[in-house]
């Protein structure tokens, strides 16, 4: 006679009882019902271009994968492999997605590419669909201001004071060589204190000009020994690629920053409550000021 085995010992928390409920228990309080709710006065369909490409299989539902992108900002879950792993695991995403396949991050990625228009114009719509159902009073904006560490390297950082005292050594050193340059050519070119790198372009094709009618052939290499014209034309053809560095920095830096990080040109470099160096050590971060209006953000300004 078979002895019987006893499955109770084998018994996990996870196993199936009757009777079987497979739908997803999302609390009543949970952020996706509150999203939920919220979207469905919003055709998020105008936010994508129309297809003209209709071959091949057919793809996955864009509307339903935008979805889990707006309700992932919503929760901070902002990367594309994050939120790819949380539409495989979150019952809060698989909701939003109707439960179809988790999209891949390169999906994800593509959605957010193939938007007509900017994902600032969907949360605009986000809330004047809010503003419909819970009145607010735009008369009054609460200002608050927070800086923000930005997830850039802090020794990439470039300082106007020190461009700018870079760019006066410059000045000097382009004064001297256009000098020289008058000194030993027929060129009258006007000594200023200041520079531009268009200026020094023109200037570069005058002194080509004499030196093809001089019939001078420019060398390089060692052992060649250069005219001093052609010394000068070396010269300021360095200080113009310096100079169109330096205006490149501070195009960049605008006129309202001292510094920036050189691998987020958005970042500038600040001091921050937490130090845990407590070297008053300066780190890239956005300096934010949000404006708030009935517990809704409705402006953000970095």
């Amino acid at each position: 006679m078979i002895e019987p085995h006893n499955y109770t010992y084998h018994y996990t928390p996870e196993q199936l009882i009757l009777p079987m409920d497979l739908a997803l228990n999302l609390p009543l309080n949970s952020e996706v019902r509150t999203y939920a709710e919220i979207m469905k006065g919003i055709d998020l369909g105008k936010y994508f271009e129309t297809r003209q490409e209709i071959r091949g299989r057919l793809p996955k539902n864009r509307i339903r994968i935008l979805n889990a992108i707006l309700f992932g900002y919503m929760v901070d879950v902002r990367s594309s492999r994050a939120l790819e792993s949380a539409c495989r695991n979150d019952s809060r995403f698989l909701c939003s997605i109707g439960q179809m396949e988790p999209p891949s991050h390169t999906l994800i990625a593509s959605v957010i590419r193939s938007l007509s228009l900017d994902l600032k114009t969907v949360f605009k719509d986000v809330l004047d669909e809010i503003e419909t159902r819970d009145s607010t009073d735009k008369s009054v904006l609460h200002i608050d201001c927070l800086k923000i560490e930005a997830d850039a390297n802090r020794y990439t950082f470039n300082w106007k004071k020190a461009i700018v005292r870079h760019q006066g050594n410059l000045y000097e050193k382009i004064s001297k060589a256009l000098g020289k340059l008058n000194a030993l050519s027929s060129l009258d070119i006007r000594i200023q204190k200041t520079y531009q790198a268009s200026t020094l372009k023109r200037i570069m094709i005058k002194v080509e000009s004499v030196i093809r009618k001089e019939g001078i052939e420019l060398v390089d290499g060692k052992g060649k020994r250069k005219t001093p014209l052609q010394r000068i034309h070396d010269s300021l053809k360095s200080h113009t690629e310096k100079m169109i560095e330096y205006e490149r920095y501070l195009d960049i830096m605008g006129p309202e920053r001292n510094s920036y990080s050189k691998t987020d040109h958005d970042a500038t470099f600040l001091h921050m409550k937490e130090d845990h160096m407590r070297n008053s050590q300066l780190k890239p971060g956005y300096n934010v000021q949000i404006g708030v209006n009935n517990e809704y953000i409705r402006l953000i300004e970095a």
